[in-house]
């Protein structure tokens, strides 16, 4: 009966909404931006070699980690052919940002973050990546 708590805990944890900090909407600049580095807007892009795929160039691995943290984003509605559309991409992001940028995270440490993952606002090869983004969102 001990362990009676402890489930019924985890599985309210398990059940609980994800704490979004980030929106679409909020971002929208920066996402339109990014769309068009990243494909051309276009998408049924397909890059790096077969291993990135829609207007926002996501990798499997990065489609995990968002759908580990926002099951809404899961299978079986859901699959990672499904980055190919635009607004289910775009979701994906914003659930990656939300896991791992902080609330007070600044337009370029997400661009950053997206490009080079969960720790890529520190990576010296993210600042060329976000200096097309910042070109694109002030044309």
């Amino acid at each position: 009966m001990k362990m009676l708590p402890v489930v019924l805990a985890v599985i309210c944890l398990a059940a609980a909404p994800v704490q979004e900090r980030w929106t679409r909407e909020q971002c929208r600049q920066l996402l339109d931006a990014m769309a068009q580095v990243e494909s051309g807007g276009k998408c049924d892009a397909v890059g790096d070699n077969g291993k990135a795929i829609g207007v926002l160039q996501i990798h499997k691995i990065y489609w995990i980690d968002a759908v580990d943290y926002d099951k809404t984003l899961a299978p079986p509605d859901w699959k990672y052919e499904d980055c190919k559309r635009s607004e289910y991409a775009e979701r994906v992001v914003v659930a990656y940002w939300n896991r791992y940028a902080s609330k007070n995270a600044t337009w370029e440490e997400l661009a950053r973050i997206h490009n080079g993952g969960a720790k890529g606002f520190g990576k010296k090869a993210t600042e060329a990546y976000w200096a097309k983004v910042k070109k694109e969102m002030y044309k």
